[in-house]
């Protein structure tokens, strides 16, 4: 009788009550090496089971350990008499949440648990024998082991859940920069459970990887943030910051994966670096990613970091690292290619407009840096929209909500402030000029040459000192077009037409019109390292047609002292970029100008790049002949530097120079320096 009473009250028990709490604290020198049995056969199924490797399968000894000694504090946590149902439910969800970044899946899971649970109901047997005692403790653990797994099932489906949804998240919408894409993405993806940081990189015109975007860790972030060149990944392969991942998987159009980053042979170059974030925050594993464009070529790289080993392995996780690829290049085919025209929700393109027009523009100025001689006596100013919170949005996203009347005012508004500085400056010393973007839609308005004059009389300056640079955003009729231009020469002002080579159109408007200054768009010599010679045969026959029209050649875009070498080794006259000055609040040029920094001496190659131009110009034009011009020869003292390695350039050089090469021969001399681009010490 007494027995069927233990039976009947042990089925009563509630595993959280004061009897379960009675009962643990009792045994709880019995329990104290049943959490390692627990723990050991949580283990043995995440390895595998039926002969199938497991999620851990493989892991060195060291993650195993620290595995381990989690599982078995986790089992503890069950043991204790004084634990409650909510804070072990909270605890599992938490394991399962790792065990979903480890690779686990839920019949994995609901696997290892189950033998879990069979072994410690083998244990407590032998521990405890057949009394009542066990038999309660059994029908306790055993509930306390099915909400466990609950919980944990509930844990590992939220981040394979959340990882899902980021992979397969709608599209934003056609209109969508590229650049606002990527830095929402990237911190959307910094929210999912386990990624530390992420970063999307691209390599500059010297091959050197470039963080454009991150999100993360702010340890992380300081880290990806700095800007050092022997830190960044590099495309060359023979360099070893060209291993890695990031060069790897742009050069291969590949993923590429590391499932233990401490470890992997490839991140050798940074090991040094990466110990001393350790104290800050732990990566154990990392996923490199491809952006590619329609033709299959990387556009960008996007990098994850993961704070858990093998943890982008698994095959939910490779469907979400495969769904991000796919989701990046179709946006950056948008952005691109089909030319956004609403680049923002309505919403915020009402809150940007109203801002616009109730004081929030400003103009900002860039330099326009003399290639021949280094000095400023030119800057172009650019819209910008400060909003309420003092932040800076840029004209490509405000610039397309704007009609015909608004984008008049926006000219109108930009000269009066533009011609506004212009002279505070002469007024302290320093006599500059100013170019502005003048809208087709403006430039043939009856009204914009009276706009003009009365802008220059109101600030006494003149008109020789405003150049207007004519866009082609918009549709204009040819006529009235030509009889604007016309108009604006009879007032004085200097005319430039922007982004030469960007279309068909721009030449007719170049053979059509009298121009006094011709910008050479910036995204043909983006295209330097990508294919550097085809690059350097367009620019530089651009370069000479605007010669042949006697117009001054602006070259935009020149973001390093390669692109800026290779400008005025072609011959161009002015240079305007972000390796020359970015744009800045007009209050801060006087100091930015006081305190720069010379441009590098003529006459002298310092770069792989500019090597390549001017051996390139040898090879189309000739090179001066006869010994004198050899040792006057930039290119001479260049590959003097370079040491054995160009012994037989050298050799065709000096023979360019006393007499004529083969064909051959200058494919060969073209093709070293084209090699040298990636070399990390070249030049």
């Amino acid at each position: 009788m007494q027995g069927e009473q233990d039976q009947v009250s042990a089925t009563n028990v509630d595993a959280y009550g004061d009897q379960a709490r009675a009962l643990l604290d009792a045994l709880a020198a019995q329990l104290g090496g049943l959490a390692q049995v627990l723990a050991r056969h949580w283990l043995d199924g995440m390895a595998g089971a039926g002969g199938e490797p497991g999620p851990t399968s493989g892991w060195p000894q060291d993650d195993l350990d620290v595995l381990r000694l989690r599982q078995e504090e986790h089992a503890r946590h069950l043991l204790r008499a004084s634990a409650t149902r909510p804070e072990l439910a909270a605890a599992g969800r938490l394991i399962g949440a790792a065990d979903a970044l480890r690779g686990l899946d839920g019949a994995q899971l609901s696997a290892a648990c189950s033998a879990a649970a069979g072994s410690f109901a083998t244990q407590a047997a032998a521990a405890l024998g057949a009394s009542a005692g066990g038999q309660r403790l059994a029908l306790i653990m055993m509930q306390r082991l099915f909400d466990d797994l609950h919980a944990r099932i509930a844990g590992l489906t939220g981040v394979v859940r959340a990882y899902q949804q980021e992979a397969v998240a709608p599209l934003p919408v056609r209109a969508t920069p590229w650049a606002q894409f990527v830095d929402g993405q990237l911190q959307r993806i910094a929210q999912l459970p386990g990624i530390v940081a992420c970063a999307m990189l691209r390599p500059d015109a010297q091959g050197v990887f470039r963080v454009e975007a991150l999100a993360g860790h702010p340890a992380m972030r300081a880290f990806l943030g700095r800007d050092g060149p022997d830190e960044l990944p590099r495309l060359d392969a023979r360099s070893r910051h060209g291993q890695g991942l990031v060069a790897p998987a742009w050069r291969s159009g590949a993923i590429v994966y590391a499932g233990r980053y401490a470890s992997d042979p490839r991140t050798t170059a940074w090991r040094g670096s990466w110990e001393a974030l350790r104290a800050q925050v732990q990566v154990c594993s990392t996923v490199a990613i491809p952006v590619l464009d329609r033709a299959g070529h990387a556009v960008h790289v996007l990098l994850l970091y993961g704070s858990t080993p093998n943890q982008f392995g698994s095959a939910a996780m490779r469907v979400f690292v495969e769904g991000l690829q796919r989701r990046f290049g179709v946006v950056w085919e948008q952005a691109h290619y089909l030319r956004p025209m609403q680049p923002v929700p309505e919403a915020q393109a009402r809150a940007w407009r109203e801002r616009l027009f109730a004081g929030g523009l400003e103009m900002f100025v860039q330099p326009i840096v003399d290639l021949r001689d280094g000095t400023v006596g030119k800057v172009e100013a650019l819209a910008r929209l400060r909003g309420e919170d003092g932040g800076v949005v840029s004209p490509g996203l405000f610039l397309p909500l704007l009609g015909e009347a608004e984008l008049h005012w926006l000219f109108r508004e930009g000269l009066e402030q533009a011609l506004a500085w212009l002279a505070r400056w002469e007024a302290a010393g320093l006599r500059l000029e100013v170019s502005l973007n003048l809208p087709p839609s403006t430039l043939v308005d009856a009204r914009c040459a009276d706009w003009i004059h009365d802008a220059l009389r109101r600030h006494g300056l003149p008109a020789q000192r405003l150049s207007l640079e004519l866009l082609e955003t918009q549709q204009i009729e040819a006529g009235l077009q030509h009889q604007a231009i016309d108009s604006l020469s009879r007032l004085g002002v200097r005319l430039a037409m922007d982004d030469l080579g960007a279309g068909y159109s721009s030449l007719k408007r170049l053979a059509s019109s009298r121009f006094d200054l011709i910008k050479i768009d910036q995204d043909l010599f983006r295209q330097l390292h990508v294919a550097p010679l085809n690059t350097l045969n367009l620019v530089g026959s651009l370069i000479r047609l605007g010669d042949d029209y006697d117009c001054e050649i602006v070259v935009e875009g020149l973001e390093d002292a390669g692109m800026i070498e290779v400008a005025a080794l072609l011959g161009a006259d002015l240079g305007q970029g972000w390796g020359l000055g970015r744009p800045m609040e007009p209050e801060r040029l006087p100091d930015w100008l006081a305190q720069r920094g010379p441009l590098p001496a003529g006459g002298r190659i310092a770069t792989p790049m500019g090597a390549l131009a001017c051996a390139w110009d040898h090879a189309r034009h000739g090179a001066t002949q006869g010994s004198e011009g050899l040792r006057a020869c930039p290119l001479s003292a260049y590959l003097a530097r370079q040491g054995g390695d160009a012994r037989r350039v050298t050799h065709l050089h000096a023979r360019q120079h006393l007499s004529v090469l083969s064909r051959q021969e200058r494919g060969e001399m073209l093709d070293w320096f084209v090699g040298r681009l990636c070399a990390p010490t070249a030049g």
